[in-house]
């Protein structure tokens, strides 16, 4: 036996998990795995009873492992109002359903418009700004090319966390965000509040934000697909970069990453 702490439980651990998602799973439904973080997603048609088959294959498959769920941490959310009534279960316990979520840091609602996402990261910024205040008034120490590596830290870090994610935010949103970036690089600079947008992100080297999330984007799409297990998001994002857009009313992640990915001219992997 092997206590918690020792330095082979995290590969036990991650061998048990291995086992337990590698169960046989319905038709259009995906387990995404991050340590002992697991996300059941469920679509299309029967969704809601294919979820519900999937919960019980896996409570049956964690008690032979030896696991066990915690069913007070486990959620529900429901993106499709046909389904909003259902009530599902962990074993003999009834999960809690909700609307906003936040998974891995990031805050999902059921619209996927990030809306309290964007609004906690702006928060976090925001709460951070006093500080860079203060280091930025200093009369000595730091100059403006160590401010800029404290901003790439303290402020550029939270902004591009998640930051694929942003592609369906609204353009307010990113405007939003945007605002609060040149104010975080006017204490940078130690420049006037009525300072041009351009001359911040030109004697800085930040780009604004919206131009970042472009960058970021193709890196993640580039560097998932080259991956043996694509996640389904980017086999998604492969077949819709061949279709016409005009074709879809909804626009969805995977389209938008698609039309980025051609506009800026990354070859299909």
């Amino acid at each position: 036996m092997y206590p918690q702490g020792s330095a082979l439980s995290p590969t036990l651990f991650n061998a048990l998990v291995i086992l337990l998602i590698s169960i046989s799973l319905p038709p259009c439904v995906d387990i995404l795995a991050y340590p002992d973080d697991l996300a059941i997603v469920s679509h299309r048609s029967h969704a809601a009873i294919k979820l519900q088959i999937t919960l019980n294959t896996l409570a049956t498959t964690a008690n032979d492992l030896g696991l066990f769920f915690s069913s007070a941490k486990t959620k529900v959310m429901v993106f499709n109002t046909s389904c909003q009534s259902e009530i599902f279960h962990l074993g003999k316990q009834p999960i809690e359903t909700v609307k906003p979520y936040k998974y891995l840091g990031v805050a999902i609602d059921a619209r996927l418009s990030f809306t309290k996402h964007l609004a906690d990261t702006k928060h976090k910024i925001y709460s951070r700004l006093n500080m860079l205040n203060i280091i930025s008034n200093f009369k000595i120490g730091l100059n403006t090319k160590m401010l800029v590596t404290l901003y790439k830290a303290l402020i550029q870090s939270i902004l591009l966390y998640a930051a694929p994610v942003l592609l369906l935010a609204a353009p307010s949103a990113i405007t939003n965000l945007e605002q609060a970036q040149r104010t975080c690089l006017r204490y940078v600079l130690g420049v006037p509040t009525g300072s041009s947008s351009a001359l911040l992100h030109q004697e800085s080297g930040i780009l604004p934000l919206g131009q970042l999330v472009r960058m970021v984007t193709p890196k993640y799409i580039l560097r998932t697909a080259s991956n043996p297990n694509r996640v389904p998001n980017i086999t998604r994002v492969q077949t819709e970069i061949h279709k016409y857009p005009r074709v879809h009313q909804a626009i969805s992640w995977s389209m938008k990453a698609a039309w980025l990915q051609k506009d800026m001219g990354i070859p299909q992997i």
